[in-house]
């Protein structure tokens, strides 16, 4: 079974069902503005989704203290499954929710695109064995509902790349009641960290750590470090920071400039700034001998320098 088309003639959603219908094993490829998903299927659940590297999905899955990393190794050799090498205190229904909050991200970030292409290819595994199959119904339920629901994350956290942090006034006059997640949360946070950290550290899904610190800043447990911008930032983008300039050492003076400003001598040339993108540089014989770097010249200075001669 081989498929494969636009996003904006065929909704992923779609393609995604008609391949689990099939019962076939494989993985359904989507590229989009940049972002790149892979979702594999078994008999037509789903195994495994992701839009980063492998080696990420390993580092998340230590981080979140679930699978022992010594015993990584047989995964790698695919002697055991990801549920095989969970550690102490770890149970599968943790890693079974730990894979559905991956892949309902992974088609939540797909149904955020509005254009890109897709292509399915049959008897392709995953690098990691992770053995647990999820409910492709289940899992498009789940990312439907973020999507739903992130415009109200995006009203309270402009982008997963500004700081938050601890609010210094959230005890009031009275006690502070947080959840385990809350309190995982404010025990990663060093100072100011973003949902893009906490993410990192914990081993969630950017949605998850963005959701819940949400709420935290509506309960007045956090607040943005960060200036909010005036533009509209998505889930999943790079967010700008503040604009700020660059700082050199000049001697024991320190001077400012803008980031975009280059440095004079960094600037081409005048009588050769058309041709700077393409200078090249001439070293003769004897100098190079010497160790000495003549002047770079310009394309148009070697082309007039030809026809003279």
């Amino acid at each position: 079974m081989s498929l494969s088309g636009a996003l904006e003639s065929f909704p992923i959603v779609e393609v995604l069902k008609l391949v689990a219908r099939s019962g076939k094993n494989g993985v359904l490829r989507v590229d989009a503005q940049g972002l790149e998903a892979r979702l594999y299927l078994e008999h037509g659940q789903l195994t495994y989704g992701t839009t980063r590297r492998d080696e990420d999905f390993h580092s998340r899955l230590v981080e979140a203290n679930m699978v022992d990393p010594r015993a990584w190794v047989e995964v790698e050799r695919r002697e055991r499954t990801v549920s095989d090498i969970l550690k102490d205190g770890a149970t599968r229904e943790q890693l079974e929710d730990f894979m559905l909050d991956q892949v309902s991200d992974v088609i939540f970030r797909v149904l955020r695109e509005a254009s890109g292409r897709f292509a399915f290819s049959e008897d392709v595994s995953p690098r990691f064995d992770t053995g647990v199959v999820l409910d492709v119904e289940a899992s498009i339920e789940e990312a439907n509902s973020r999507l739903s629901r992130w415009k109200e994350i995006e009203e309270v956290i402009p982008g997963v790349a500004f700081h938050l942090t601890v609010n210094p006034e959230a005890s009031g006059d009275g006690s502070v009641v947080a959840t385990t997640d809350e309190w995982k949360v404010v025990c990663t946070m060093a100072g100011a960290s973003s949902v893009e950290e906490v993410s990192r550290k914990q081993g969630w899904s950017e949605y998850r750590s963005a959701q819940l610190m949400a709420d935290m800043v509506r309960k007045g447990l956090l607040v943005l470090a960060d200036t909010r911008p005036s533009g509209r930032y998505s889930y999943g983008e790079q967010t700008a920071e503040p604009e700020r300039g660059s700082f050199e050492v000049i001697g024991s003076k320190t001077q400012e400039r803008h980031a975009e400003e280059p440095a004079e001598a960094e600037k081409a040339p005048s009588d050769e700034a058309e041709f700077a993108g393409s200078a090249l540089t001439e070293i003769s014989e004897s100098d190079a001998d010497r160790g000495v770097l003549q002047r770079r010249k310009g394309l148009g200075s070697i082309v007039r320098e030809s026809e003279r001669s």
